[in-house]
């Protein structure tokens, strides 16, 4: 038995054990510790939210929207795992991609006002629009969201409403390029896609006080421009996000990971982000699970 490894779900207390049988059909990863329960019960939905060491978690019971069951995700991320300085690993797969459905996401530190330019590849897959990154209650705006009609929107510092453009073609694989600069009192973006090689709009904006949010992946406020509705997110496939300082540095390179993959002697407890310049590995949080898979 996992000695005060419990789970209270309403008046039920169920007791985990780390020995897993196939009649257990509750699987909870805590850290690096697989336990497990023979439980059978069907909610309506397929899962629960747990609270744990003061975290909230959603226990999935075999079919959870991407059918695993072995992961208790935090609806908030954990810290990422820091690996050796000397991890060489890397992605090699220029196919492979997380999958999304706007319900999963990643924090990549980075706050809101340092100017970071950004470069990534995406796909919007199903809905209306896809969340590709920015802040979460925050009044300094960093967000960018595109849709599968080929519109683009964003916003930056302080300004709410949203700049926009177009990009060549609705819900194909797309490399987006994303510059943020400081001119005096102003923040000024300027973004480009796949096929265009000049700039296609610009955004100015006065600059805000810095701000602690960080830039989340996959998430954020950006629903109300263009008609945006959130009740219609679709998802996305990303391929990878670089990051840039104001210098031109590459201070991130966020790279797809499928669980169970082994990365300098850490096993990814679920599908992942690997970022190959601070050598750390960042799981998802949000609800449900998030998808990993290689284009054909």
């Amino acid at each position: 038995m996992a000695m005060g490894r419990t789970l209270n779900i309403g008046n039920t207390v169920i007791t985990l054990q780390n020995q897993c049988t196939t009649d257990h059909k509750l699987n909870v990863q805590i850290g690096n510790e697989l336990l497990c329960a023979p439980l059978t019960t069907e909610w309506a939905d397929n899962s629960v939210h747990v609270a744990w060491g003061g975290v909230t978690y959603t226990v999935c019971n075999g079919e959870c929207s991407s059918g695993g069951d072995e992961w208790v995700m935090p609806e908030e991320p954990e810290e990422p795992i820091e690996l050796p300085s000397n991890c060489e690993w890397t992605q090699s797969n220029s196919n492979a991609y997380l999958l999304s459905d706007g319900n999963q996401y990643f924090d990549t530190g980075v706050t809101v006002d340092s100017s970071v330019n950004i470069d990534l590849s995406v796909q919007v897959i199903n809905g209306y629009h896809a969340r590709i990154f920015g802040t979460k209650g925050s009044t300094c705006y960093f967000d960018f969201t595109l849709n599968k009609n080929r519109g683009g929107s964003f916003r930056i510092g302080t300004l709410n409403s949203a700049g926009s453009f177009s990009f060549t073609e609705a819900q194909s694989k797309q490399k987006i390029r994303y510059y943020t600069s400081d001119s005096g009192t102003n923040k000024r973006v300027d973004a480009k896609s796949t096929g265009i090689s000049k700039f296609i709009n610009r955004q100015n904006s006065p600059t805000c006080a810095d701000s602690t949010k960080t830039i989340r992946v996959f998430d954020n406020d950006l629903i109300n421009s263009n008609n945006l509705n959130p009740a219609l997110s679709g998802g996305m496939k990303l391929y990878y996000i670089k990051m840039y300082d104001s210098s031109g540095n590459l201070i991130h390179d966020f790279q797809p990971v499928a669980q169970g993959t082994n990365i300098c002697g850490v096993t990814a407890a679920t599908n992942a982000m690997w970022d190959f310049v601070s050598k750390k590995l960042y799981y998802p949080g949000g609800t449900g699970q998030m998808g990993y898979g290689v284009d054909q």
